[in-house]
């Protein structure tokens, strides 16, 4: 599949074309499932003034993570496709430490991305995010 027609789809698309063994012999390609997931949430938060969160693969087997940071302030989700989808959000201090009163660990996709934009407008990040490669 090729990603088309959003502010996010070169990074997918560049996502997309990592091969197994992609950092220094170790990472897992990434599933088709979990972009398209990537590709789903942006979809949801999109908004004329929306900017792009870091998309980022970890070298764990088919995890993938997002991140919005701005002045100290950074919210953070990450999820795997195993059998199932599990999401992680998670909003971390200037210091890089979890904030404990902004965490989930769930399968629901709906749950997910309503703390995930508790998470954005709490911290200010919703539209004022900044894109990293």
């Amino acid at each position: 599949m090729i990603f088309t027609e959003s502010k996010w789809a070169e990074r997918l698309n560049y996502l997309a074309s990592l091969e197994a063994g992609w950092y220094e012999g170790h990472g897992e390609a990434l599933t088709l499932e979990a972009l398209n997931k990537v590709d789903e949430i942006l979809h949801q938060l999109d908004s004329p003034n929306f900017h792009v969160p870091g998309i980022y693969p970890l070298v764990d087997e088919g995890v993938i993570g997002m991140e919005w940071s701005e002045a100290g302030q950074s919210c953070l989700v990450s999820f795997q496709f195993t059998e199932d989808f599990k999401y992680e959000v998670f909003s971390m201090d200037s210091k890089g430490h979890p904030n404990d009163d902004v965490l989930i660990e769930t399968e629901s996709f709906e749950e997910a991305m309503t703390l995930l934009r508790e998470c954005l407008t709490k911290a200010r990040l919703l539209t004022r995010c900044v894109t990293r490669d």
